[in-house]
């Protein structure tokens, strides 16, 4: 039986995979599998050395723990990859997986920031409560760099949709979707936007009857509805 826990984060709730049954259950299994320190792990009859972050398995088992099919599991892990929330790398005999942002996400030594004295937090906010009453404010950058992150993703993503229709409205959404995420979350669920819309355009030059009037499909419609989370 598997000991020891791992860390994850509530920015995972705004995480396109969290809704996205298959994405998240191949995502956790790699999560719970992968080293917690550096270390060699036997995988049939050879010896492989891991670092941190990394696990030695293959589509069977990951479908034997999952309940997933193996088509499923390879779609789920391709998926996870584009969103460059895993990197894999394939042998004869199983493949490595490697999860991004191991060190960030599972620092042992997180609790102290999060344990400064109360007083220390009590002089840092009322410095922010005085710096907020100062007649000349500074301009916020920090505020100027999402803006320019949101409306940059935003053109990334309509620069790749077919149809260009109520750009205004679209952009809203895209806002609203986009409001309580974090920078990276909002670099990931554009690359899978993108990718889906790509995909999408793919099997429609190749004669797939589930995209048949995708070119057409309203920008804020696609949006509004959350088709780059259809599970195909």
């Amino acid at each position: 039986m598997a000991q020891g826990w791992v860390c994850v984060h509530r920015q995972l709730l705004d995480n396109p995979i969290f809704k996205n049954d298959k994405m998240f259950r191949v995502f956790m299994f790699c999560l719970l599998r992968a080293q917690h320190t550096s270390g060699d792990q036997l995988v049939g009859d050879s010896v492989v050395h891991l670092k941190a972050g990394q696990l030695a398995t293959g589509r069977i088992a990951i479908s034997d723990k999952t309940g997933l099919s193996q088509q499923n599991v390879r779609t789920a892990i391709s998926k996870l990859e584009k969103l460059g929330i895993l990197t894999i790398k394939p042998t004869t005999k199983y493949s490595v997986i490697t999860m991004a942002n191991w060190d960030k996400y599972q620092q042992t030594n997180q609790q102290v920031t999060s344990k400064q004295p109360t007083s220390n937090q009590q002089v840092t906010t009322s410095n922010n409560d005085n710096n907020d009453n100062n007649e000349n404010k500074n301009i916020d950058q920090s505020k100027i760099a999402r803006d320019e992150l949101i409306e940059s993703s935003f053109n990334y993503w309509w620069k790749s949709y077919p149809t260009k229709t109520a750009r205004k409205a679209a952009f809203k959404k895209w806002q609203s979707i986009t409001k309580n995420m974090d920078d990276n979350i909002v670099t990931e669920l554009t690359n899978h936007i993108v990718s889906d819309v790509a995909f999408r355009l793919d099997g429609l030059a190749k004669g797939d009857d589930r995209f048949i009037g995708f070119d057409r499909l309203h920008p804020t419609t696609y949006l509004n509805q959350e088709r780059y989370n259809d599970d195909f």
